[in-house]
């Protein structure tokens, strides 16, 4: 039996017919009571089957079984600003580090220093993407932190003076007694522009400090203030002297002279103390060389003189005396000299030589006084005496010699021990010499070593006169006795010849007229021309007359008469446009040839050798 079914009837069955009331048969493709639904045969992995054999895919699939994944990002990176990132059927938008995802694609910059200032100590700074950290000046980065730079450490800073580093910066400072200029710099402060620095008197600026003065005759109080020095406390060799504010006033007794308004010296006293003058110090003898002329000293010409501590002039070398003895004795047998010599240590020395046209203000002066006391002086006759030059000599405040007492200590205070001032003056023209001891009155204090330990009977006093070396010695009267202190009463000059009356052997003659033919030439002293130490030294002149004539350094010929022999080395000078000669003279008595006979056991023979011819000259002193 068979059914029509109408299309009416027939909507149940959507892609196929009704077999039966019940049963739709349906349409090739499709499956289902109601054959809606489509068959595909491989079906659909990702989508819905819509028809037979065909399939709808879900969004982000394809393929004619919608297995086959759509990667998005390779069509304009999936729409995103950054990075795109493909997924199963699908995919999503990332940005980088520093962005964040905005409406799915776009990328906004995250300002990381927002939160926690970045993380950075001092600055943070936001960039595109990222951000950075930053230090305050002053300050050195380690990542995130920040240290502080010492900058004093580099060149200190660039200041001038002090460099003081603080947290992040560093500041320059100056030295007391400067100011900052600008940053670095520093100029010195003149203190003294300011209310004289707070001085009394004068105020020194000196750079980076000052300091107080005070005016003439007043001193430093503290550090600024000037209070009067009472000079009167300080000027034993001033008579009267009377304080005022600032200064003083000095006067002397009769027969003595004001010098340099605080010294009163004896009128007996030459000039000493002056511009053109030497000043000996120390426990020793020095060695002067006498002018051109030297010395005559009885049979002797010296030209060098020893000046000692100790109150003794020597031409002779000697070592330092430290105990009185009298020149009569044998101690000073061939030795010349003048001593005053009490037990004394030597304080100052003043020494200067006066000669003819020297051109010093006093030469004048002390030549005519030398000069007078020259002709005059007792036992010895020379009207006509003219000095061509003068030595003096002044021992000042001169005291005992501690050394003599017991383990060298002296028994009582050095500013009690008693102090002399005495004065030797040397005159000479040449041909006569004079002596002139001057003990001035009130500055001579003889002592002794046992007079001060407190002996009734002291011995070795001060001792005074003179030794030729020769044998003509002389003590100056109570020389070395306890009456010596009478010279403390009886002060005033002593003045004596140093040759006997007529005897008019000059010795070394010639040394005069060679003195006189220098002084002719209008050149200096030859000892001071360059090239005089090429020559032979005065010590090279042969001994003997014998010696010259063998010595072929020496040009010498046999005289029965004064010969001289003479340096064959020269030096050759120039001066005043002119050319000399330098050769060195020693000169002899007279010498004569004699025959020598030699006999050995083979023959007889003979020499000629050559007799007499002493040097007239030979070492000497003074003390």
């Amino acid at each position: 039996m068979a059914f029509h079914v109408s299309p009416r009837e027939n909507s149940g069955c959507v892609n196929g017919t009704w077999t039966s009331q019940e049963q739709c048969a349906c349409d090739p493709g499709y499956t289902g009571s109601s054959c809606d639904t489509a068959i595909c045969s491989s079906g659909c992995v990702h989508g819905t089957c819509t028809a037979p054999e065909q399939c709808s895919c879900y969004s982000g699939f394809t393929g004619n079984s919608c297995d086959t994944d759509i990667d998005e990002c390779l069509t304009n990176n999936g729409g995103c600003q950054h990075t795109c990132v493909n997924t199963a059927g699908s995919y999503y938008c990332t940005c980088r580090t520093g962005y964040l995802l905005s409406q799915g694609h776009d990328c906004e910059d995250i300002n990381e220093c927002s939160v926690g200032n970045g993380g950075c100590q001092h600055n943070c700074i936001n960039t595109e993407g990222s951000y950075s950290c930053s230090c305050r000046t002053g300050y050195q980065q380690a990542e995130r932190s920040c240290y502080d730079i010492d900058e004093c450490s580099s060149n200190n800073g660039g200041c001038q003076h002090v460099c003081r580093n603080t947290e992040g910066s560093f500041h320059c400072t100056c030295r007391t007694g400067y100011q900052l200029v600008g940053t670095s710099e520093c100029t010195d402060i003149d203190e003294c522009s300011s209310d004289n620095g707070g001085c009394h008197h004068n105020c020194v600026n000196s750079v980076g400090s000052y300091r107080c003065t005070c005016r003439h005759g007043y001193q430093l109080s503290g550090t600024t203030d000037c209070v009067d020095v009472n000079e009167c406390q300080s000027l034993p060799d001033c008579h009267f002297c009377t304080n005022t504010q600032g200064s003083f006033t000095c006067s002397c007794r009769r027969g003595h002279h004001l010098v340099n308004g605080n010294d009163c010296r004896d009128d007996d006293l030459f000039p000493y103390g002056g511009t053109g003058g030497k000043i000996h110090q120390g426990k020793h003898c020095v060695r002067e060389q006498l002018p051109i002329e030297g010395l005559r000293f009885y049979s002797r010409r010296h030209h060098y003189i020893y000046i000692c501590d100790n109150g003794i002039v020597s031409f002779d070398w000697i070592p330092r005396p430290t105990y009185p003895t009298k020149l009569t004795e044998t101690h000073w047998a061939g030795k010349a000299v003048i001593p005053h010599l009490p037990e004394q240590r030597k304080t100052k020395i003043y020494y200067q030589f006066h000669q003819v046209g020297d051109g010093d203000a006093v030469s004048e002066e002390v030549l005519r006084r030398a000069q007078d006391h020259g002709r005059f002086t007792p036992g010895f006759y020379a009207p006509g005496y003219e000095p061509v030059w003068v030595l003096v000599v002044t021992w000042t405040n001169l005291s005992p010699d501690c050394s003599v007492y017991p383990g060298g200590r002296c028994p009582v205070n050095h500013a009690s021990l008693p102090i002399n001032d005495f004065q030797l003056v040397i005159s000479t023209d040449g041909t006569y010499s004079f002596g002139h001891n001057i003990y001035p009155t009130m500055k001579i204090e003889w002592t002794s070593a046992g007079e001060l330990n407190g002996n009734p009977n002291p011995v070795a006093h001060a001792v005074g006169g003179y030794s030729s070396g020769e044998g003509t010695a002389v003590d100056l009267q109570y020389s070395g006795t306890a009456n010596m202190i009478r010279w403390r009463f009886h002060a005033g000059p002593w003045s004596y010849a140093l040759q006997e009356m007529g005897d008019f052997t000059v010795p070394q003659q010639s040394v005069l007229q060679c003195a006189q033919w220098i002084k002719e030439q209008n050149i200096p002293d030859p000892t001071r021309l360059p090239g005089y130490y090429r020559i032979p030294g005065p010590r090279s002149c042969p001994c003997n007359a014998e010696q010259a004539f063998f010595d072929n350094t020496y040009s010498f010929s046999v005289r029965r008469s004064e010969s001289c022999a003479i340096s064959r080395r020269r030096a050759v000078v120039y001066y005043g446009g002119r050319r000399h000669e330098l050769r060195r003279t020693c000169c002899y008595t007279a010498s004569w040839f004699w025959r020598e006979w030699r006999r050995t056991w083979w023959r007889r023979s003979w020499r000629w050798r050559v007799a007499g011819g002493s040097l007239m000259r030979g070492p000497a002193v003074l003390i």
